[in-house]
């Protein structure tokens, strides 16, 4: 039986939407959201400037898709979640280091999508980007429940402004790993590569997190 023409218009339309993100993805990571023109973009899937505003809404809308893309891309390599079967010290130590794995992943990736999640990090920094902090906050959200969960695990009776605080400065130097290579350097520590680096990178830090949130929950 052939195709009917619903389908087959469902599927061409499938396809170009997949062409100009990942045309997107490549050319935002090579040049910025600045330098990356629409015409460009569209250039290079093969469809015309009208099929942003189609899909997509506007250049800003692609370029929020783009960011989703490469990070649905990067998380798909590896967990992001402990195991529930785990202590919650060792859960919330699994929990961290597989996003700081993730981040050395992002830095060291020849990938598009992982240089793309760099570059849009120092972006949002300067608030170069109209609504890429309020894209990042949002992503945030799931990210924190995840946090104050484990914190409450290891800390049942912890006051929960204890927990939201301890939550907060854990993310907030967990997270801030990701697009902190020349701060690294500069005070004298290593972004770290291999899988070896890694670890003599994360064991400190873990110390370091762990007394820190520790001290916080078992404040009254």
């Amino acid at each position: 039986m052939s195709e009917s023409e619903p389908a087959r218009l469902r599927r061409d339309g499938d396809a170009r939407r997949s062409a100009i993100l990942e045309a997107a993805i490549e050319l935002f990571a090579e040049h910025g959201f600045e330098g990356a023109s629409a015409r460009a973009i569209t250039a290079r899937a093969g469809a015309n400037v009208a099929a942003i505003k189609y899909y997509f809404g506007d250049k800003i809308g692609l370029y929020h898709a783009a960011l989703l893309g490469a990070h649905a891309q990067l998380i798909a390599e590896g967990p992001l979640s402990a195991p529930e079967a785990q202590e919650p010290e060792a859960a919330l130590r699994s929990w961290l280091a597989a996003r700081l794995r993730v981040s050395s992943r992002v830095r060291t990736s020849g990938n598009p999508g992982a240089r793309l999640l760099l570059r849009a990090a120092a972006e949002a920094s300067h608030h170069e980007v109209a609504g890429l902090d309020a894209l990042v906050a949002q992503a945030a959200v799931p990210m924190r429940a995840e946090v104050e969960a484990l914190l409450r695990r290891l800390a049942p009776a912890a006051a929960p402004e204890a927990v939201s605080v301890a939550a907060g400065f854990f993310l907030l130097v967990g997270t801030r790993f990701a697009e902190s290579a020349p701060e690294l350097s500069r005070f004298g520590l290593r972004s770290p590569g291999a899988e070896a680096e890694f670890e003599q990178f994360f064991e400190p830090l873990w110390c370091f997190l762990r007394a820190g949130v520790l001290a916080l929950l078992s404040r009254a």
